[in-house]
C-alpha cells in the first residue's frame, strides 16, 4: 500500500464565538466613554478584548498535525511529539463527535487521580487539532455554544489501542482515514 498523508482539520470554534462578543463589548463601552470623553475608559476594555481572543487563538490553534498510513503503521506528527502505531497494536478505529469524544475521556478518567486524569487528558488529544472543550474559561457556556455550532458536529476519528489507550485524531477527510485503517484491520483480522 502507497503512504497516505492526511491533512488535519483546522477549526476556528472559539474564535468565532468571543469574536461577536467582544466586538459587542467593545462598541457599547466605546460609545460610553466617548459619551463621558474618557479615552482610558475605553482603552481598558479594548486591552481585555484583545487578551481574550489571543486565548481563543491559542486555544484553536494549540496543535499542528499530520498523520501518515503505509498499511503497516499509522505515524502521528507534531511539531513536539511523534508515534508510530503499528497496526498491530491498533484495536479499531471510528468516527466520533466532539461532545461523545468529550464524555468519552471524561468518563475513562472519572475514577483517576487528579494527575493521572490530566495526564491521560493530554495524551488523548495531544494528537487532534480541533479543540473538544476540555477546559472552559466560561463556566461551560462557550462549550454550550460551541458544540451547538454546525461545523462542530463533523466527525472525529477516535483510534482505540490493544494496550487500552486512546488517541482523537481530526483529519479533514475523516471517512478515508477510518476507511483506510478499518480496511487493513479487516483484512488481519480475518487472516
Amino acid at each position: 500500500m502507497r503512504e497516505k498523508r492526511f491533512r488535519t482539520r483546522k477549526e476556528w470554534h472559539n474564535v468565532k464565538l468571543y469574536l461577536p462578543f467582544a466586538a459587542v463589548v467593545v462598541f457599547i463601552l466605546g460609545m460610553l466613554a466617548l459619551d463621558r470623553d474618557q479615552p482610558l475608559l475605553f482603552a481598558v476594555p479594548l486591552a481585555i478584548a484583545l487578551s481574550g481572543l489571543v486565548v481563543a487563538w491559542r486555544r484553536d490553534r494549540s496543535v499542528d498535525a499530520v498523520y501518515m498510513f503505509d498499511g503497516k503503521a499509522l505515524a502521528l506528527r507534531t511539531a513536539r511529539d511523534g508515534d508510530n502505531l503499528d497496526i498491530a497494536s491498533i484495536a479499531d478505529v471510528s468516527l466520533i463527535d466532539r461532545s461523545a469524544a468529550r464524555d468519552y475521556v471524561l468518563q475513562r478518567t472519572r475514577d483517576m487521580e487528579p494527575i493521572q486524569s490530566k495526564q491521560v487528558r493530554r495524551d488523548f488529544v495531544r494528537y487532534c487539532t480541533v479543540d473538544i472543550g476540555l477546559t472552559s474559561y466560561s463556566f461551560g457556556f462557550g462549550r454550550r455554544m460551541i458544540d451547538g455550532m454546525q461545523d462542530a458536529k463533523r466527525d472525529l476519528v477516535l483510534v482505540r489501542l490493544r494496550d487500552g489507550g486512546a488517541l482523537l485524531l481530526s483529519p479533514q477527510y475523516n471517512h478515508d482515514l477510518v476507511d483506510s485503517v478499518g480496511r487493513v484491520l479487516h483484512i488481519r483480522n480475518a487472516g
